[in-house]
């Protein structure tokens, strides 16, 4: 029966369309569900909201920096007001891109049942490393790393600490297997080192700014070894090198000499061989950690390392061939290989005496992992053999040595701790037990503990906790307790005694993380765990390469004792062949005295010298002649006759009147 109020039709229709109550019950549910969502949202918003924001705004601040072309107002804070309008505009236009970013992934993935706050943090782990971009803007300020080098490592440190913790959270296979990528590619980076350092090396050269001491010394005991007078050179006491240093070494290698026998050779030699370096480190940390991309990322760091560039470029030196020698070293003992152990060993212990004594540490490392019959054989061959090059075959049997005649000294090295030269490493031993304070504060300086950070931050300290620590004993003391600065510095050959020990150990170090005691407690995987320090040590690393090593240009590195020169100028490049041209004058047979930048390029010969000494020539550089040579100089023209055959500004090459001159 049809309601008399309700028409006909009305009842098929149902409720009103403009039904107050009814309209209005979409709408509420809607707005109940965006507020509960809402609810959500920011009860959980402590565990991703702040890290959303610091974010977003880290590519605002970075870009605006760099677009800018000057980072100078991260110390001095002296920005117009326009500029820091514009700076706080690009902050909200990154601010704003990134919450469009966040909020349009968080709409599309809660359309697949995944929660907003879900996705923020999956957000948040991936784009972490964007915190980092900040940080990088102290790094384009003109001398950062000279005006304020704690300040550049601890950005190092930071951006260590951020590479880590994102890869730590990024889950990917650690990709163990098959090595052969990895090995194509640390060919490649071994090849571009080697390449890149030969050009350095040789720019040095050509820009005359190598010297006799050392690399005409060394060119010079290559040229006599060859010559039938092992480890002969005209340039040091006695005609001889182990007045200063036994290094058999290479007279083994000399007769590559015969490829190119000039100092070049030497140069572009050491770079190859400490290119070389990278493999028995790409080996162990592979047989270690299990992954070739692992190990690919440490072998890296030994060729980014700036103390390896350090002593790459400075001239040449038979210590720093002991570099990639040490590597194998670990490696061997290590894979348990005795018999390539013994030849590791060996070429050790020729390449100078004093490394019979860090063999010694070797041997109590190879002791230390449970070989203890190895490294008590190490240690009785190293002290035997370090005994008899003292008693039969060096001038001076002391540990230091003493000034003579003979011999060269080197308690100069740590004259702090040894006040009279006389008592030699006694003097040493004596300050540190009667003195202890004294050595503390000797060690505690501010270049020694900027020193130990630019070596060990680009391994985060992981040798430390290695439990065969104790080969890193002998380096220390040798770098930390001196007082001579090209020891304790990165631009010289010493560091060598330390470093490629302290990156061989490193892969056993984070190996064994897992099995420490308090890791569990941490409740960290272990496997992601390792992989993200690997990877944070190669992004310490390229701070502190950019900044103290030789790949970029910066204010800090040197070569030696000299800013390194990149490249010759169209004047740099006329010396040069000057001096080529020059030194051709010179015939083969004659004695040659020169000045110590000059000496490298006459040093190829049986008598070369240093001026003022006697000579049939005398190539000399006026600017560099203290008034025992200007003196020298005076005798040559005015008593001896002796004429100018060739000059360039301050430099020339002085010669015996014709009818005098050897063939």
């Amino acid at each position: 029966m049809t309601n008399p109020v309700q028409g006909p039709d009305d009842a098929e229709l149902g409720p009103a369309a403009d039904d107050p109550v009814t309209a209005a019950e979409p709408a509420t549910a809607s707005v109940a569900r965006l507020a509960a969502a809402a609810r959500d949202l920011l009860a959980d918003a402590r565990s991703w909201l702040p890290l959303a924001l610091a974010i977003a705004a880290a590519p605002g601040l970075a870009g605006w920096g760099l677009a800018r072309g000057s980072a100078k107002h991260v110390f001095d804070n002296r920005l117009p007001h326009d500029a820091r309008m514009q700076a706080l505009a690009a902050l909200g236009v990154s601010m704003a891109v990134f919450a469009l970013l966040y909020g349009g992934l968080a709409w599309w993935r809660r359309r697949h049942g995944v929660r907003p706050s879900d996705t923020f943090r999956s957000l948040n782990a991936v784009l972490l490393p964007l915190l980092g971009l900040p940080l990088l803007l102290p790094l384009f300020v003109p001398k950062v790393e000279v005006d304020r080098p704690f300040f550049v490592v601890a950005i190092a440190a930071a951006l260590a600490a951020l590479t880590a913790a994102a890869v730590y959270r990024v889950r990917w296979p650690l990709a163990a297997g098959r090595a052969t990528w990895a090995w194509v590619v640390l060919g490649l980076a071994m090849t571009a080192y080697a390449a890149g350092f030969s050009w350095l090396a040789l720019i040095q050269h050509w820009g005359i700014s190598t010297d006799v001491y050392d690399l005409g010394i060394y060119d010079n005991l290559f040229w006599h070894s060859i010559h039938g007078t092992p480890l002969g050179s005209s340039f040091v006491k006695s005609g001889s090198h182990v007045s200063a240093h036994v290094d058999p070494l290479l007279v083994l290698l000399s007769p590559l000499y015969l490829l190119f026998p000039r100092a070049e050779f030497l140069l572009v030699f050491q770079s190859i061989w400490l290119a070389l370096g990278a493999i028995p480190l790409f080996w162990l940390a592979r047989r270690s950690l299990g992954s070739p991309w692992l190990a690919l990322a440490l072998a890296c760091v030994y060729l980014l390392y700036p103390a390896l560039h350090g002593a790459n470029l400075y001239d040449f030196h038979s210590l720093t061939l002991a570099a990639p020698l040490l590597v194998l070293a670990i490696a061997t003992i290590e894979a348990g290989r005795p018999k390539a152990y013994a030849v590791a060993l060996a070429l050790l212990l020729l390449t100078r005496e004093d490394m019979a004594l860090l063999a010694c540490f070797v041997g109590l490392y190879a002791i230390g992992t449970k070989r203890g019959r190895l490294g008590a054989i190490t240690i009785a061959v190293s002290l035997a053999y370090f005994a008899a090059l003292k008693l039969f075959v060096m001038p001076d049997a002391g540990l230091l040595m003493e000034d003579s005649k003979e011999a060269y000294g080197y308690a100069y090295y740590y004259k702090d701790l040894i006040p009279d030269r006389s008592e030699g490493a006694l003097g040493l031993v004596i300050s540190l037990l009667v003195n202890p304070i004294f050595t503390l504060v000797h060690v505690f300086t501010q270049e020694k503990i900027l020193l130990a950070l630019r070596l060990f931050l680009p391994l985060l300290f992981l040798p430390f906790f290695a439990r065969g620590k104790v080969v890193l004993a002998y380096g220390l003391a040798f770098i930390f307790l001196s007082s001579r600065g090209p020891v304790h510095s990165l631009h010289f050959q010493y560091s060598v005694v330390l470093f490629p020990l302290a990156m061989a150990i490193a892969p056993r170090a984070l190996a064994a993380l897992p099995e420490r005691r308090w890791f569990a407690s941490i409740g960290l995987e272990p496997h992601r765990t390792i992989r993200a320090l690997t990877l944070g040590c190669l992004a310490a690393t390229a701070v502190i390469t950019a900044k103290y090593g030789a790949i970029l240009p910066n204010e800090s590195f040197r070569g030696g004792f000299h800013k390194l020169v990149r490249s010759l100028t169209p004047g740099q490049m006329a010396t040069y062949e000057w001096v080529r041209e020059t030194v051709a004058l010179i015939p083969k047979g004659a004695s040659v005295a020169a000045t110590g930048k000059l000496g490298p390029h006459v040093s190829n010969r049986r008598a070369a010298f240093v001026f003022p000494a006697d000579a049939d020539y005398a190539f000399v550089d006026r600017s560099k002649l203290d008034a025992r040579g200007r003196k020298k100089l005076e005798e040559l023209k005015n008593e001896r006759g002796y004429r100018k055959l060739a000059e360039r500004g301050t430099m020339a090459l002085w010669g015996p009147p014709e009818e005098n001159r050897p063939e």
